[in-house]
C-alpha cells in the first residue's frame, strides 16, 4: 500500500529576504509530500518524474518529446532535494521561472541571447545536470516527429487508435515502454510516476496511455505465455503535481529541455545551444542514439534561434 509521508514544514507562510543578487528571494520553499511504499514483498518502490515538450505551434516545435527521470527515493532524494533547492535559491530570480522555479526553456533561451545572464544560467544549468551525474539519476524519452506522425496517419487501413493517436500519445509510449523494459529486465522493482501538471488534454491522455500500455501488454503475453500473469513496472496509475512546487518536476524539466533542443540541433539543424549540456548528461540517458519515431528524413533543416522547450 503506498502511503503519504507529509514534511512538518509543508505549507508554512514564507518570508522575503534579500537575496545575493539584488532580488527578492523565499527564506524557505514549501515542503512538498512524498510517496514511499512497498508494492508486494521484497519489491522496492522507485519514483519516476516526467514532462513534456513539443505540443505547442508545429512549425516550431517539430518533435513532441517525452522525458522520465528514475529517483531513489530512499538513498537519494534528501540529498537531490536539498542541492536542487540551494541552487534554485542562490540564482537570481530573473533566471528562475516566476521568481522562484528552475525552468529549462527559460535557461536555454538566456543561454541562446548574446546578454550578461548569460554565463549566469550557463552555471545554473551545469549545476542542476551535475545532481543528475552525481546521484547517477536514470533518464528515458521518447520522440515523435509530428510532421511524420501526420503523414502515416493518412493511411486509412491503420487501426483506429493508430489514426487518432497524438504525437503526445506517441512519445508517451515510447517512454514508458522503454523505462518498463528496463524496470522489468534489470530489477524486481516498481515504479510509481509523477507528470508534471499540463492541461485537461495531456492529463486524460497520460492516464489513458498507461492503460493502454498495459492492456497491449497484457495481450502479447495472453499470445506468448498462456496464463502468465501482466507484468508491468509502473505501480497504480499516474499522478500529477505542480513543477513549481516541485524540485524533482524541475528537474525532469530541464533534462527535457535538453533532450529536446539538442535533437532539434542534431536532427533539424537549429542552433539551440543544447549539445554540450546533453553530451554531459549522455551516460545517464539510458536510451540515447534512439531514433525520432516517424522522422522525415527530407525535413528542412533550416537553422533558428527560436525559442524551444
Amino acid at each position: 500500500m503506498l502511503t503519504v509521508k507529509p514534511d512538518s514544514r509543508q505549507n508554512l507562510a514564507h518570508e522575503q529576504t534579500q537575496g545575493d543578487h539584488g532580488t527578492n528571494k523565499r527564506a524557505e520553499w514549501p515542503k512538498q509530500g512524498y510517496l514511499l511504499g512497498k508494492t508486494g514483498k521484497g519489491v522496492t518502490l522507485r519514483v519516476v518524474y516526467s514532462d513534456e515538450s513539443g505540443v505547442g505551434n508545429i512549425d516550431k516545435e517539430p518533435i513532441t518529446v517525452v522525458t522520465a527521470i528514475v529517483i531513489n527515493m530512499d538513498r537519494d532524494w534528501d540529498s537531490i532535494e536539498t542541492k536542487l533547492r540551494k541552487i534554485a535559491e542562490e540564482t537570481s530570480a530573473a533566471l528562475l521561472e516566476k521568481n522562484r522555479s528552475l525552468k529549462g526553456r527559460k535557461l536555454y533561451s538566456i543561454i541562446r541571447k548574446e546578454i550578461p545572464e548569460r554565463d549566469e544560467a550557463t552555471i545554473v544549468l551545469n549545476r542542476v545536470l551535475a545532481v543528475l551525474i552525481r546521484y547517477r539519476i536514470a533518464v528515458f524519452y521518447g520522440a515523435v516527429d509530428r510532421h511524420g506522425l501526420k503523414n502515416y496517419q493518412t493511411d486509412k487501413s491503420l487501426p483506429e487508435e493508430d489514426r487518432l493517436a497524438t504525437s503526445y500519445d506517441v512519445a508517451f509510449d515510447e517512454c514508458l515502454g522503454r523505462l518498463d523494459a528496463a524496470a522489468l529486465t534489470f530489477t524486481d522493482e516498481r515504479i510509481l510516476w509523477i507528470a508534471d501538471r499540463s492541461d485537461k488534454v495531456h492529463e486524460p491522455a497520460t492516464k489513458i496511455g498507461l492503460e493502454y500500455y498495459r492492456f497491449k501488454q497484457g495481450l502479447n503475453l495472453t499470445r506468448w505465455m498462456a496464463n502468465e500473469e501482466p507484468r508491468i513496472s509502473v505501480a497504480d496509475t499516474v499522478y500529477f503535481g505542480h513543477s513549481d512546487e516541485s524540485v524533482a518536476l524541475q528537474l525532469a524539466d530541464v533534462c527535457c529541455s535538453t533532450i529536446t533542443n539538442y535533437l532539434l540541433e542534431k536532427d533539424y539543424g537549429r542552433d539551440y545551444c543544447a549539445t554540450d549540456f546533453y553530451h554531459a548528461i549522455r551516460k545517464n540517458i539510458m536510451n540515447d542514439g534512439a531514433p525520432i519515431v516517424l522522422q522525415e528524413r527530407n525535413h528542412s533543416r533550416s537553422r533558428s534561434r527560436g525559442g524551444s522547450k
